[in-house]
């Protein structure tokens, strides 16, 4: 053993495996046999011996226990020493020999008086271990080392020939083998001619282990397929973090690839902080490439990506069909956004966005034109107390044009804050030592110098090169531009100044078992421009408006005991009835028609008259069978009947009302209906429809269900229809486990009117134990596109993080704050 110690690779010290002031615990099956000897004494243990080691912290020093059981054991101590068993001093024993199925576990925790650290635990299993506490080291035979990344959730295995623990969180290791599954053959391993391993956990930093490995070879299904002279590092932050091949008409075949930038460069990795290098290599456009960054802390978290092309030949694909062709642009994007808690009070917010055309995103990430944040820069500082909330924002958008199809189909531009102070207040109690609860009070203020930033390219550069195409979407013709047509309507890009202040009470009040709350409403607007160009009629730049009305609500329910249906799986019935009346009458001295929309919950507020009269119905059951009822909604109804005066401007063709603030609803004469059943537990049904009494016609209407037909295979259907546009759409997909390590899905998309697929595709995923390999294909028939994905994803790391997508909605930072709880 000693010779064998000799040859492995040493590493530098840190924790001693064990201390002086170790206490170690001995459990035999038989009687011990002592045997006391001149220079050492021993004592033979068999039967199935357990160890325990245990150190207590102390400052400098973390918590410390180690594990061990044997079929047998021999401790080795000095000369003349018979201790009792159930308590050693690591101070009087020399060393502990081990064999038999030998298990370690070591447990390291916190230090000292700091509290509230994850422990870190290492196990190894080996035929034979010998540890010498005397020189506090110890050697494994024939070992399997394992401990667990908990930050990735990701194990790491080696197999060798001979370990070595130099420390209490420091391994060596010769003719070793790496993997993060248990597996005897796993599917993809690193061999080492030797390898040390070493946990580290300093101030700042993520616990980590640091792999220092030397001729490296990876291999998979035992054949060797690269070599590399040294990687030191963390093995669970490999250089490569994603590999996949991709296909679209849109963008063309591309091999991507996603690298861990400090993992590259042997960095140390600040806590909640990754950088990532982006390679791509399009077949028909040449190379791209950028960084994506990401911070994530207690206090503050964001991301930011850089990425281009500096030199694309390829020629884009958009969702109408059109194509544009490049001849060596540069063409690239900037997008990112950080939040930061200064202190209890304030916040800090930023946004950054800058794109090169204005079909780079529609291109490259669709989601992200489709549904991401609004591509401005901002800055923003919030304050927020209580129940109130104080706000300072100034942005800007850099291009003429905005990625954000959503913008574009709707106002068409985007707003410039110059810039703006607002003041929040929710409901503040007004009696509160006289009648608590009684009144409520709420105020919004804000004052700002605001700028209408046009759509500026032609709808023909943005891929509607066709009027039926371009004049749906955006009322124009092809070689129009939105901001034409605004200006056609009286909007400038003129900043203003604008003074906006609005005022609410309300009361809550009951007769009986019916809860009634009045409310007023008052509101105060100003700007330093009249907009006649929008509206010569109207000369006034001061707006006042006001409303009155009122909600009235009860509940009643109904318990039925004697319900009982094994088809249904209902046990008793309880329905609870939810009616609900709300009043609403405005005024206004400027017709919103009449203002350029800065905001929508500002200039495009309503006025008029409205009711809404309403019915919300659930019907619960319990489900479970005895011993395990559980209340389940199985049927859930809700009714709604709106009606407004003859002088209402409806904005948008389907209806919808907001009780808390009807100023801000669609209004109109339509019928709401929303209902759901859940059939069984592994059935679903809902419906919805939204019928307006002025067309005599449905405006939406949506029917869907979701079936689970085993754990491993489930199926949903959806159909949409859209009388505004005269669309209707079926959506259906399924999704199959087909067995342990293969999952499959399928959806596709029906376009009943242009009677093509919107979409049809499916992917199918293999998991290996510490890889996963996915495959899809996706084909578009109304633009005929045809999508290929190829993926290959180390199991435990972020995937490719720096997709455009990465920085879409799915990451918005910058929604309204709420305050008041």
């Amino acid at each position: 053993l000693a010779s064998l110690y000799a040859q492995l690779p040493h590493a530098p010290r840190a924790q001693p495996v064990f201390a002086e002031t170790g206490i170690f615990a001995f459990a035999p099956g038989d009687a011990p046999a002592y045997l006391a000897g001149e220079d050492e004494s021993m004592v033979i243990l068999t039967g199935g011996v357990s160890i325990q080691y245990w150190q207590r912290p102390r400052p400098g020093r973390r918590e410390q226990m180690l594990q061990l059981k044997a079929e047998r054991a021999v401790i080795f101590l000095a000369p003349g020493t018979s201790p009792a068993l159930s308590r050693i001093g690591a101070g009087e024993i020399r060393g502990i020999y081990l064999e038999g199925n030998v298990w370690a576990e070591s447990t390291l925790g916190r230090t000292g008086p700091i509290v509230g650290v994850n422990d870190e635990r290492y196990s190894v299993r080996a035929p034979t271990m010998y540890y010498d506490v005397e020189h506090n080291r110890a050697l494994m035979l024939d070992a399997v080392f394992w401990t667990y990344d908990r930050r990735l959730r990701l194990p790491l295995y080696v197999r060798a020939a001979a370990i070595r623990q130099e420390s209490a969180s420091q391994y060596s290791a010769q003719r070793a083998r790496l993997t993060n599954t248990a597996f005897f053959s796993p599917h993809l391993s690193i061999g080492a001619r030797s390898v040390t391993i070493t946990s580290t956990r300093e101030p700042g930093q993520e616990d980590s282990l640091l792999v220092d490995a030397r001729h490296i070879t990876l291999e998979a299904e035992g054949f060797p397929i690269a070599y590399f002279p040294r990687f030191r590092g963390d093995p669970t932050k490999i250089p490569i973090r994603d590999i996949r091949m991709e296909d679209s008409s849109g963008s063309g075949t591309t091999l991507k690839l996603t690298w861990d930038m400090l993992s590259m460069f042997g960095l140390p990795r600040p806590a909640g902080f990754g950088l990532e290098l982006l390679t791509d290599f399009y077949f028909e456009r040449g190379f791209g490439g950028g960084v994506s960054m990401s911070i994530d802390g207690p206090e503050h978290e964001g991301e930011l990506l850089l990425y281009g092309l500096p030199n694309d030949t390829g020629t884009d694909v958009l969702v109408t069909g059109d194509e544009i062709s490049h001849d060596g642009e540069a063409r690239g994007v900037f997008l990112g956004w950080y939040r930061r808690q200064l202190d209890k009070l304030w916040s800090l917010r930023l946004a950054v966005a800058g794109f090169s055309d204005p079909t780079f995103a529609g291109v490259f990430d669709r989601p992200l034109a489709r549904t991401g944040r609004e591509a401005t820069n901002q800055i923003e500082l919030i304050r927020t107390k209580g129940n109130s909330l104080l706000s300072l924002t100034a942005n800007s958008a850099l291009n003429d044009f905005t990625p954000n199809e959503f913008l574009q189909q709707s106002q068409g531009y985007t707003i410039d804050r110059l810039p703006e102070i607002k003041y929040l207040r929710v409901a503040d109690d007004v009696f509160a030592k006289t009648a608590p609860g009684l009144v409520s009070y709420t105020s919004e203020t804000s004052l700002g110098r605001l700028r209408m930033r046009f759509n500026k390219p032609d709808a023909r550069e943005m891929g509607f090169s066709r009027i039926r195409d371009s004049m749906p979407a955006f009322g124009i013709a092809p070689d129009e531009s939105i901001a034409e047509r605004l200006r056609r309507e009286g909007l400038t890009g003129v900043s203003v100044l604008r003074f906006d202040s609005r005022h609410e009470l309300s009361a809550d009040l009951s007769a009986g078992p019916v809860n009634i709350t009045p409310f007023a409403v008052g509101r105060f607007t100003a700007w330093d421009n009249d907009f006649d160009d929008l509206s010569p009629a109207e000369d006034d730049n001061i707006r006042l408006w006001g409303a009155i009305g009122s909600h009235l609500g009860t509940t009643i329910q109904h318990v039925d005991n004697t319900i009982e249906s094994r088809m249904f799986d209902l046990h008793r019935i309880r329905h609870i009835v939810e009616p609900g009346l709300t009043f609403w009458i405005a005024g206004t001295t400027i017709d919103r028609v009449n203002l350029p929309v800065y905001d929508e919950n500002v200039e495009s507020i309503a006025e008029g008259t409205a009711w809404r009269i309403g019915i919300d119905q659930t019907w619960q059951t319990q489900r479970g069978g005895p011993g395990r009822w559980r209340s389940v909604d199985v049927f859930r109804l809700k009714t709604d009947l709106v009606l407004a005066s003859g002088d209402v401007d409806q904005e948008s063709p389907i209806g919808r009302f907001f009780s808390d603030r009807p100023e801000l609803s669609n209004l109109g004469n339509y019928a709401v209906v929303d209902g759901s059943w859940q059939v069984t537990d592994a059935t679903a049904l809902i419906g919805s429809t939204i019928y307006d009494f002025d067309i005599s016609q449905p405006a939406t209407t949506v029917v869907g269900g979701l079936v689970r037909h085993t754990p491993d295979f489930s199926t949903s259907g959806e159909l949409r229809y859209v009388n505004a546009e005269d669309a209707t759409f079926i959506d259906f997909g399924a999704r199959y486990r087909l067995t342990r390590t293969y999952d499959a899905a399928f959806r596709a998309v029906y376009d009943t009117d242009q009677r093509k697929f919107q979409r049809v595709g499916g992917d199918v995923t293999r998991l290996f134990p510490n890889v996963s390999i996915g495959f899809g294909v996706a084909y578009n028939d109304i633009i005929q596109e045809t999508s290929f994905s190829f993926s290959i994803s180390p199991l435990g790391v972020r995937g490719r993080g720096a997709r455009l997508r990465g920085l879409g909605s799915s990451n918005e930072r910058f929604r309204r704050t709420e305050v008041g709880g």
